[in-house]
C-alpha cells in the first residue's frame, strides 16, 4: 500500500482516540498514548529497501489511469496502477530485481519508457496533450538518455505522418506514380536520418541498457538495425553491456542473440565457401509454368546465368529487361538463363511471362523466400542476385550487380571466339 503522510495519520489518530492534549499522567491516556505510538510509527514507516518510485505530473490528465509495467524480454507486467489526481500528480512504485525496463502507460495505450534500479526516485513532467511526444525526466541518467531519443522520434514521427497523408491523399491524382518516386525518396531519407540519430547515441552511450532499447526499436514500419547489417553494433553492445550488468536478463537475453547470429555466420561462411568461384553450382530441378521440371545440370556445355528474381520486385522486372539484350547477343553462342521466381502466386509470375515474353527457361517451385533454393544458393534479400556458370558446372562469379557479371561474360573465351567466328 501507498504510505499516508504523516499529518494525516495525526489527525487520524487524534479523531480516533479523542486525544485532547490533557495530562499525561492519567493512566487512560498513557493507554491511549501507547497506541498513538504504535499507530503513528506504522503511519510512517518507509517503504521497503530498494523500492522504485515514478512519480511527477500530467497535466491535463485529472482523474485518468496510469500504469506502471515491466518491459521483460519476453512479457509484458503490470506492476502497479494508480489514478491521476488534482493538478495531475501521480506516483507509482515498483521493487527491481535488476536495472529494468518499464512503461508508463496511458489508458489510451501512449507510453513513457524509462531504465529503472533499485531505489531510485525518477521524477516525470509531461502534457497529456503532447504525451510521450514532449516530457521530461529526471532522477536516472539511463532515462534522460531515453527522453533524448523518443524526443528526436516524435518530431521525425510527425515528418513521417505527413508524408504518409500525401500519400494517401495522392493515390487518385494522374500523376501518382511521380508523386510516389519523390515520396519514397523523403521516406527512405528520414529513415536514414533516424537510424543515423540512433547509430549516434548508441556510440555514445554503448555500454548503456538505453542503447540496448534504442538498438531493438523501429521506425516507419521498419527495423533500425539488423543482426545481418549490424552485426558490429550488436557486439559493441555485448560486450560493454555483459560487463556493466553481468546476470541482466536483458543482456542475458542479447547475449544469446549475439551468440546465435555468431554462430549463422560461421555457418554462412562455411556455405559461401562452397559457393566460391570454381566450387560445383549445387543441384537445382524446378517446374517451369506448365509443371515440367528442369535441371540446371542439363544445361552442361552451355555457359549458364543463374537469376532469383521476383515479379513484385522493380529491382528484378528492370534487371530482366536487360538482360533480354545479353541474352540475344550470346544465346547462339551457346549461352542461356535459368530464372528463379521467388513468387508466392503462379499467376502473378505467369502473367508477368505472358506480358514480358522472357525467351529463357523459367522455373518457380512458387515458396518465394521460403524455397530451400534461396538458402542453398544464400540469396540475400536484394534480389535479383546473379551466378554465372561455366559450360562444366562451374561457378564463374556470384554477384547482385548484373553489370559485374556482364564484364565477365564479355571476357569468357568460349562465347567471344564463336561470336567473332559467326561475323
Amino acid at each position: 500500500q501507498k504510505q499516508i503522510p504523516v499529518a494525516q495519520c495525526k489527525i487520524f489518530i487524534r479523531k480516533t482516540l479523542g486525544f485532547t492534549g490533557h495530562s499525561f499522567y492519567d493512566m487512560k491516556h498513557l493507554f491511549r498514548i501507547s497506541i498513538l505510538f504504535f499507530l503513528f510509527y506504522g503511519c510512517a514507516e518507509q517503504q521497503p529497501e530498494g523500492t522504485a518510485v515514478v512519480s511527477g505530473n500530467v497535466s491535463g490528465a485529472d482523474d485518468e489511469m496510469l500504469y506502471l509495467e515491466e518491459l521483460t524480454p519476453s512479457d509484458l507486467i503490470r506492476v502497479d496502477s494508480v489514478k491521476i489526481g488534482e493538478n495531475g500528480r501521480f506516483r507509482l512504485s515498483c521493487q527491481p530485481d535488476e536495472t529494468g525496463i518499464y512503461l508508463v502507460k496511458r489508458v489510451n495505450g501512449s507510453f513513457i519508457t524509462l531504465v529503472l534500479n533499485k531505489g531510485d526516485h525518477v521524477e516525470i513532467v509531461a502534457d497529456s496533450s503532447g504525451f510521450p511526444g514532449r516530457y521530461q525526466v529526471s532522477g536516472n541518467l539511463e532515462s534522460k538518455k531515453l527522453q533524448e531519443y523518443f524526443t528526436e522520434t516524435s518530431r521525425n514521427q510527425h515528418r513521417l505522418d505527413s508524408l504518409s497523408k500525401v500519400f494517401r491523399t495522392s493515390t487518385s491524382l494522374p500523376d501518382f506514380y511521380r508523386i510516389k518516386v519523390r515520396l519514397d525518396s523523403s521516406f527512405k531519407t528520414l529513415f536514414t536520418e533516424q537510424q543515423n540519430f540512433a547509430t549516434q547515441m548508441i556510440h555514445k552511450n554503448p555500454g548503456s541498457l538505453a542503447s540496448l532499447l534504442i538498438f531493438n526499436q523501429h521506425f516507419a514500419g521498419k527495423k533500425l538495425f539488423t543482426p545481418e547489417n549490424n552485426t558490429d553494433l550488436m557486439l559493441l553492445l555485448d560486450s560493454l553491456l555483459m560487463k556493466n550488468y553481468p546476470g541482466n536478463s536483458h543482456v542475458e537475453a542479447h547475449h544469446r542473440r549475439v551468440e546465435g547470429i555468431l554462430k549463422k555466420r560461421k555457418e554462412d561462411e562455411l556455405a559461401m565457401a562452397k559457393l566460391a568461384p570454381g566450387m560445383p553450382a549445387p543441384q537445382l530441378n524446378l517446374p517451369d509454368t506448365s509443371g515440367k521440371y528442369i535441371s540446371l545440370q542439363s544445361l552442361r556445355g552451355q555457359v549458364v546465368l543463374l537469376c532469383f528474381w521476383a515479379t513484385y520486385s522493380p529491382e528484378s522486372r528492370a534487371r530482366l529487361q536487360r538482360m533480354k539484350e545479353i541474352y540475344r547477343d550470346y544465346h547462339a553462342e551457346g549461352f542461356q538463363i535459368y530464372a528463379v521466381s521467388l513468387d508466392f502466386k503462379k499467376a502473378f509470375w505467369a502473367n508477368v511471362l505472358r506480358m514480358e515474353r522472357f525467351p529463357w527457361i523459367n522455373v518457380s517451385d512458387l515458396k518465394g523466400r521460403y524455397s530451400p533454393v534461396t538458402k542453398l544458393y544464400r540469396v540475400s534479400d536484394d534480389i535479383p542476385y546473379f551466378y554465372l556458370i561455366d559450360k562444366t558446372g562451374k561457378i564463374l562469379v556470384r554477384s547482385d550487380n548484373l553489370n559485374e557479371v556482364e564484364g565477365v561474360l564479355k571476357k569468357l573465351p568460349e562465347l567471344t571466339k564463336r561470336k567473332a567466328a559467326a561475323h
